[in-house]
């Protein structure tokens, strides 16, 4: 009898010692299937190799009543990400943040409280996590860790929706890649050795006809925006990657037919002289142009600079004639 009762309660205490732990995992899962996480970027943008790149978690408490969760103050204990390539390839996890799962440290931990129907938002640094030395469009997932990651086997986490994005290679290869397209370009429209009048002739002719990748071939924007005094200062203070956009501005704005402007639109011109030395080069221009009712005459002083062997337009002076009627 002494022994059936003790065969009995080792099976009670094999059972107490097996069942919680099943119970436990079971009200674990049901908590899971009680929050969603959803990410997007928090800066949306064509990122570059050099960005950061910030990611808004927002964890929703989809059932009736309140739910407490505990994040970490270290959020790489709380969150985790996968990136992959558009062909499913995942990428691995920069050194820094292996090591910080070897490191002996203190965790701090927050719990907080999210009623039903509402949510938490917490902000996590993309660039902790990857080494973004890459480029092209990839795919993040963002996976919740409940309990807290505080290892690389830590299987109980709730998974994000998945999000794009697209990252550009640095602004510096971007550059060359920039400069390599403008090359091919001009290689295209056929840039060639041409003497100062045939040049002014080339860039006239093609503001004429509305041909303005060929209008400004010849056209030394970095010099001429400095004889605006609209773009001036703005491109004298401004960085490398800013002037770029500031010259692109110009262009704009050169099409936009301003009088006394060097692409105000001619209806016909003659070329009256051309002088120039070994590096510097002048072409005096009579232009006739149409404002209003009026067909005025404008004679404009075309000065140009040698570069690789090419004529550049570089900066101009006009002078106006009296007009004439139509």
């Amino acid at each position: 009898m002494k022994k059936h009762c003790i065969f009995i309660l080792f099976l009670i205490f094999f059972s107490f010692l097996l069942y919680p732990q099943n119970s436990l995992k079971s009200d674990t899962m049901k908590d899971l299937s009680e929050l969603k996480v959803y990410i997007e970027l928090s800066n949306p943008k064509i990122y570059h190799q050099s960005d950061e790149i910030y990611v808004n978690i927002k964890i929703i408490n989809i059932s009736k009543k309140d739910k407490v969760i505990l994040i970490s103050k270290e959020k790489r204990y709380s969150f985790d990400f996968e990136l992959v390539t558009m062909q499913n390839k995942k990428f691995n996890h920069n050194e820094e943040y292996i090591i910080s799962f070897h490191r002996v440290q203190p965790i701090f931990n927050s719990y907080i409280s999210i009623a039903p129907d509402e949510g938490y938002i917490f902000e996590a640094r993309l660039n902790d996590y990857f080494d973004l030395n890459i480029s092209g469009q990839f795919y993040i997932k963002c996976l919740y860790f409940p309990e807290l990651k505080i290892n690389q086997y830590a299987d109980t986490f709730i998974e994000s929706n998945q999000l794009s994005v697209n990252i550009r290679p640095g602004k510096v290869m971007e550059a060359m890649t920039e400069e390599k397209e403008d090359v091919e370009q001009e290689k295209k429209l056929f840039i060639t050795k041409r003497s100062p009048d045939e040049v002014v002739s080339y860039m006239l002719n093609a503001r004429m006809n509305k041909e303005w990748e060929k209008y400004f071939l010849y056209l030394n924007m970095e010099q001429l925006i400095l004889t605006n005094n609209n773009f001036k200062q703005r491109y004298l203070k401004a960085d490398v990657e800013r002037q770029k956009e500031i010259i692109k501005e110009y262009k704009e704005y050169l099409k936009q037919d301003k009088v006394n402007d060097i692409s105000f639109l001619p209806i016909k011109y003659d070329i009256l002289k051309t002088e120039y030395t070994q590096g510097r080069g002048k072409v005096d221009v009579l232009i006739y142009v149409k404002y209003e009712d009026l067909i005025e005459k404008k004679y404009y002083t075309y000065f140009l600079n040698k570069k690789d062997n090419i004529w550049f337009i570089s900066s101009y002076e006009v002078l106006n004639f009296s007009g004439i009627s139509q």
